[in-house]
């Protein structure tokens, strides 16, 4: 209401604050069902339309008494009312919490509050610390925790609803909803004892290190020969020399079946690997110059 007022008198608007506290005591709340002037004084505001009634200019006797204590029973009443339909659309939400005793939980903290000092500031505090396991319960919503040393100061019960949230539960959820995601597009593989198969490389990750940059870089090397399974996701691959440094067993989501002849594979010329199969691209060739010409700077740029 000042916002709109600021707006429509600009620099006048200290003058129409009579006007919008006017505005305010009569305006109706859902949640008391009247105004606030009335819920206030237990009357009706006169406004300048009703100055021009004929009636009662004052109340007397018993009747001064009863009218009031009437009207703040009745927004007492009104008031509960519209708590309990808050409640309501906040119990249905509401999960109920139970942990036995050695469960692992962690704590939810609120630095700006003072319940725990941590180094960092801002957006970038934790917003929940542990585990920690339960050592007993206290009643019905509350439980004593194990905390560290670093802990000592802060009081060991915490309540359920606001301090503690169950990490089996959400790590779970998150990774059934993972696991879904991911069997959408998931297909067994299974390669029999001399397959030829092809293994999958990513450059950028520091697996292989290759002539070629960027986009052009192989993503699968080979073929191999596949000597062993191990288990029902792993492989073991006749590797040559080049990758007499790289353990030969390797998870099936790595491996993928060649179908191609000996012409179209991948060679092995020209990699350069170490034993962890990491590589740090350096500079060969400078091939072009270029100046990018900013409003108000230069930027030299360079094409290797």
């Amino acid at each position: 209401m000042l916002r709109a007022c600021a707006i429509d008198f600009g620099k006048g608007w200290v003058n129409h604050l009579p006007l919008d506290e006017f505005s305010y005591n009569n305006s109706y709340h859902a949640t008391i069902k009247a105004v606030p002037f009335e819920a206030l004084y237990c009357r009706k505001c006169r406004s300048p339309v009703c100055w021009t009634e004929v009636g009662e200019a004052q109340i007397l006797g018993p009747k001064l008494i009863q009218e009031p204590t009437e009207k703040i029973v009745q927004i007492k009443e009104r008031m509960q009312a519209a708590r309990d339909q808050q409640k309501s659309y906040a119990d249905l939400k509401r999960k109920l919490m139970e942990f036995q005793v050695r469960d692992k939980i962690i704590l939810k903290v609120l630095p700006w509050k003072g319940v725990v000092r941590f180094g960092k500031r801002g957006k970038l505090n934790p917003r929940y610390v542990g585990p920690f396991k339960v050592l007993e319960r206290i009643g019905d919503v509350a439980y004593k925790l194990d905390l560290p040393e670093e802990l000592s100061r802060v009081h060991n019960t915490f309540h359920t609803t606001e301090k503690i949230v169950q990490i089996k539960e959400r790590m779970q959820a998150a990774r059934d909803r993972q696991k879904s995601y991911a069997e959408l597009k998931h297909k067994p593989m299974e390669f029999q004892v001399g397959d030829k198969v092809m293994l999958k490389v990513s450059p950028w990750k520091g697996v292989v290190r290759f002539g070629k940059r960027g986009k052009l870089n192989p993503r699968y090397v080979g073929p191999f020969k596949v000597l062993e399974r191990i288990g029902d996701v792993a492989y073991n691959l006749d590797l040559p020399e080049e990758l007499s440094r790289v353990h030969n067993a390797f998870h099936m989501s790595n491996l993928k079946k060649c179908h191609a002849g000996e012409p179209l594979v991948v060679l092995l010329d020209g990699l350069h690997f170490d034993d962890k199969l990491q590589f740090v691209e350096e500079p060969v060739e400078i091939v072009d110059r270029e100046v990018k010409r900013l409003k108000r700077s230069r930027i030299p740029l360079v094409k290797i």
